[in-house]
């Protein structure tokens, strides 16, 4: 079954980056020890909160300084194995709804074109009694009512699509 889901943005990033998730990651890219220890020591800096006329220090175990020169470039190391999970994905829905369409006419609103057709076809007939035809014009009109209410397509649970863009607005 699938499930239309609307856009929903990644929250708070900078602040929730697990600092040794980011470490393995960046150990595939780089293996200079010296880059290493200035990481650490970045992440693990921490920062300066004034309460109340008096400064408390607060310790980071997670994120990255925001605002920080480095943080756009850990973030991106990060937000690269999402890009190539969702490529994945992507292309593994599109290969198992191959030769499906994305949508599928309604049955409801097919039957209801059928019932016009055939209460048009009725109608023009000579031989029919004065209640025959009310009984033929009622029906008819309520038909018409119910495909106008109803949509013409369904989406098809056969077809899935999945539409990823990622973007910065800072």
């Amino acid at each position: 079954m699938n499930h239309r889901r609307s856009a929903s943005p990644i929250k708070s990033f900078f602040d929730t980056i697990d600092h040794k998730v980011l470490a393995q990651l960046m150990s595939r890219h780089f293996r200079e020890k010296r880059l290493f220890n200035l990481y650490w020591k970045l992440v693990r800096a921490g920062y300066i909160e004034f309460n109340s006329k008096r400064r408390v220090f607060v310790a980071s175990d997670v994120g990255v300084p925001q605002g920080g020169i480095v943080s756009p470039l850990l973030s991106n190391l990060m937000l690269h194995e999402l890009d190539i999970y969702m490529e994945k994905l992507k292309l593994l829905r599109e290969a198992a709804s191959l030769g499906h369409k994305p949508t599928t006419r309604n049955p409801l609103y097919s039957s209801a074109s059928n019932t016009i057709r055939k209460c048009v076809k009725l109608r023009a007939r000579t031989d029919l009694s004065k209640d025959s035809r009310k009984q033929i014009h009622s029906l008819l009109y309520a038909a018409l009512r119910l495909r106008k209410r109803t949509r013409s397509e369904l989406r098809n649970p056969g077809h899935s699509k999945i539409d990823y863009v990622r973007y910065a607005d800072d």
